[in-house]
């Protein structure tokens, strides 16, 4: 078993909210931008096949992710999660670890491998007219997946740190390599529906759809934010578990139109 190695992204007490903000999303810029070739990787899935596509995002991950300075040292090993921890599957997205007495006090989240988290898909019909025109989907892109974080770390308290990358679990056949997040834990009580309308509203955003918020001054979509997604901490709205993304085309066309109604 690995040793677990030092959390570069410790936050001593003394550092602001502002400064925590800016530290942990600056990890998740600097990954992101390591991965300039992967939309050329991407637009070719359709041509090599999902296995090919796989191996080969799978290598590109692993080795341009384990270049970033002080990420190294903790990715490519399972040392960068818990090791006396209770896995279990958390719903679409996520095998989530809980804390322990090696994790701060933090809940280990790191995706399935054969998706990098959800993805929002905006439909201007409802198909089944049950308000449900803003749908979650299997995300292939990991720097989706990485800015998602930045953008819900923006909205509420920046709550979610990244940790690492795992290969993938080819006992489980998968083929994508896996990012690692960690949360720290947060109240257990789920929100009502209108504290969550009512909390979104104070931070600007109106609800387009069900469970789906959108505001206009930033183009963020918020996808998913069900009460199970949702807590309030001191009397702030966290949306710790939501799909977040900024639109383009018809889609922020309609949410702009939507939310401006």
């Amino acid at each position: 078993m690995p040793t677990r190695p030092h959390n570069h992204e410790r936050i001593p007490n003394s550092t602001t909210i502002e400064d925590c903000r800016i530290r942990r999303n600056a990890t998740f810029q600097a990954c992101t931008d390591s991965l300039p070739e992967m939309g050329e990787i991407l637009s070719r899935c359709g041509e090599i096949g999902w296995k090919a596509f796989g191996e080969r995002c799978c290598e590109y991950l692993m080795g341009s992710l384990g270049k970033i300075p002080g990420i190294t040292d903790r990715s490519l090993n399972a040392g960068i999660l818990p090791h006396d921890r209770t896995d279990f599957i958390g719903g679409d997205e996520h095998y989530i670890s809980l804390p322990d007495s090696e994790s701060e006090g933090r809940v280990f989240k790191w995706t399935y491998g054969d998706n990098f988290g959800l993805q929002l898909k905006v439909y201007e019909i409802d198909p089944d007219a049950m308000n449900q025109h803003v749908i979650s989907t299997g995300n292939p892109d990991p720097r989706h997946y990485l800015n998602r974080w930045i953008i819900l770390n923006n909205i509420g308290p920046p709550i979610t740190r990244f940790e690492g990358l795992l290969p993938p679990d080819f006992l489980k056949n998968e083929k994508l390599p896996r990012l690692a997040i960690s949360q720290r834990m947060l109240p257990p009580e789920n929100p009502t529906y209108q504290a969550i309308v009512n909390g979104f509203r104070e931070i600007g955003f109106i609800e387009v759809s069900e469970h789906s918020y959108y505001r206009v001054e930033d183009n963020i979509l918020l996808g998913d934010a069900a009460p199970r997604n949702i807590r309030f901490e001191d009397g702030v709205i966290v949306p710790f578990d939501a799909v977040a993304q900024q639109p383009s085309g018809a889609a922020r066309q309609w949410c702009t139109e939507k939310a401006t109604r």
